[in-house]
């Protein structure tokens, strides 16, 4: 807290013979994330209102995201390998651990994007757009405005117009 900071300060220019300090004014940084799974899937249209996808949202494993900040797994690393980690490290099941498809926010956060859909065509037409959102989303977060932090989000279904141009 900012008390217990300032007398620490106090304290360390005291310790190092009265030499002036020069701080600035403490900066909090708040996160959101989610605390239980979602119990509804949550409907994103496109602006024209024809295609649809469909997500739900959970908390990550406990411990997933401080390995994911510290490197211990990246989105580089290859996808056999992170699914081998995920598995074993955190019990996912096999199937959903080799579908991540991306990180986010910056592509390096602590959070993941899961394709758990079921044979869904034109998919690989929308999937960079879909991991641009959800990198976009993990950034500014729906309540605050915060980044978002420790939150696996998966993509259930969508509904896609045949023509590429929509």
């Amino acid at each position: 807290t900012e008390p217990q900071l300032k007398l620490c300060l106090n304290d360390l220019t005291y310790y190092c013979g009265d030499i002036p300090l020069s701080t600035s004014d403490t900066v909090t940084y708040y996160r959101e994330t989610v605390t239980t799974k979602s119990c509804t899937i949550c409907l994103v249209k496109s602006p024209n209102k024809i295609n649809r996808l469909y997500g739900t949202s959970q908390p990550l494993n406990r411990g997933l995201a401080d390995d994911i900040d510290r490197g211990k797994v990246t989105p580089s690393d290859p996808p056999q390998d992170l699914a081998r980690f995920l598995v074993d490290e955190y019990k996912w099941d096999v199937e959903s651990a080799r579908k991540v498809w991306c990180f986010g926010p910056r592509n390096t956060g602590p959070n993941v994007l899961v394709d758990m859909t079921k044979t869904l065509q034109y998919l690989d037409e929308i999937k960079n757009s879909v991991q641009i959102g959800f990198t976009w989303v993990m950034s500014e977060g729906p309540v605050a405005g915060e980044e978002v932090r420790g939150v696996r989000t998966n993509f259930v279904d969508a509904t896609l117009h045949s023509d590429a141009i929509h």
